[in-house]
């Protein structure tokens, strides 16, 4: 695990190069990742309005660790130190630990390995890990999303959090970190990679605070977005006074931070997009084995059948 210190108000240019080579070394050792990616991983665009990122991803279904979750209408049970949760894993599983150097405490910001990854790098994000959190987005979580994204310099990575009854299968605060890579089959044909970015117009609802509705998306959102003249820590605040409500409320939630052009004028900036859900065990399984968790909310779908991914198309998906 390398130690990576940052400051937010001077930021590094290393830390993808670091998170990769970290990545890479555990993922040459044998134990850790259930199975083996494909050199490159079928990847493509489906034709149509948003123009959906479909991958053939068969393992991440057969060799995905399962859930001991259990079905409830509760979606803030508390961390079970007897159920598994990421302080279990393997030290060799722990990537990188990033360390703010503005911040008076020492916390345990720990980057995991993702053991059923959708891509190379594809990583969890676990805050303050010592703490032994449940799944619930907090504060300090959304902050730290957001020195993440500012870090990778790419503007083409997502960080996205599943609640409880919206597909989390780990009762253990995570969030996921990935990019889909361009390979020989696949190039970047818009703006940014994910079609969540590329959504143009929503509307305004109060300052900062603006409605995705089904005339811009396929799934109908809330979205925040970080504007020039306030805080990360003022940001924070807005995406958690939604998900904080959605908690209490015990409404599912999945909720996806990118970088994209503002609502306002394009300048790029992080927005927050969630979707409030019905719980996920209510929802009857479709016959291409897709579920709506944060990739596909954010418009990437992974099939693992090869007929799927020669047949999908953007009419079943909406």
């Amino acid at each position: 695990m390398k130690i990576f210190d940052y400051s937010p108000k001077n930021l590094r240019n290393d830390f993808l190069p670091n998170l990769l080579s970290e990545w890479l070394r555990a993922y040459e050792t044998d134990g850790i990742f259930k199975f083996k990616l494909d050199d490159q991983v079928p990847t493509k665009y489906l034709d149509g309005k948003y123009s959906f990122i479909l991958q053939k991803n068969s393992k991440r279904y057969s060799e995905k660790r399962p859930t001991d979750i259990k079905k409830s209408t509760f979606i803030s049970p508390p961390f079970d130190p007897s159920k598994f949760n990421f302080t279990k894993i393997s030290p060799n599983e722990h990537l990188i630990k990033l360390v703010n150097l503005d911040e008076p405490d020492d916390y345990e910001n720990l980057i995991i390995v993702n053991n059923s990854p959708i891509e190379i790098g594809h990583s969890l994000i676990c805050p303050k890990f010592n703490e032994r959190k449940n799944q619930i987005l907090d504060e300090y979580s959304i902050k730290l999303a957001c020195h993440i994204l500012d870090l990778t310099f790419s503007n083409n990575f997502l960080i996205g959090f599943n609640s409880i009854g919206a597909y989390a299968s780990v009762n253990n605060l995570h969030l996921h970190l990935y990019d889909i890579r361009e390979n020989s089959e696949f190039k970047i044909k818009h703006k940014y990679l994910f079609p969540i970015q590329n959504v143009k117009s929503a509307k305004l609802i109060k300052e900062g605070l603006w409605f995705v509705d089904f005339d811009d998306y396929y799934r109908p959102c809330f979205s925040i977005e970080f504007s020039d003249y306030e805080t990360i820590e003022k940001f924070a605040q807005k995406v958690f006074l939604i998900t904080d409500y959605l908690n209490k409320n015990d409404i599912p939630h999945n909720v996806v931070f990118v970088k994209s052009d503002s609502f306002k004028d394009s300048k790029i900036t992080i927005k927050s997009f969630i979707w409030p859900k019905i719980i996920s065990h209510d929802i009857p399984q479709n016959e291409k084995n897709l579920c709506y968790a944060i990739t596909e909310m954010s418009g990437h779908f992974i099939s693992p059948f090869d007929d799927d991914y020669e047949n999908l198309d953007e009419d079943f998906i909406v």
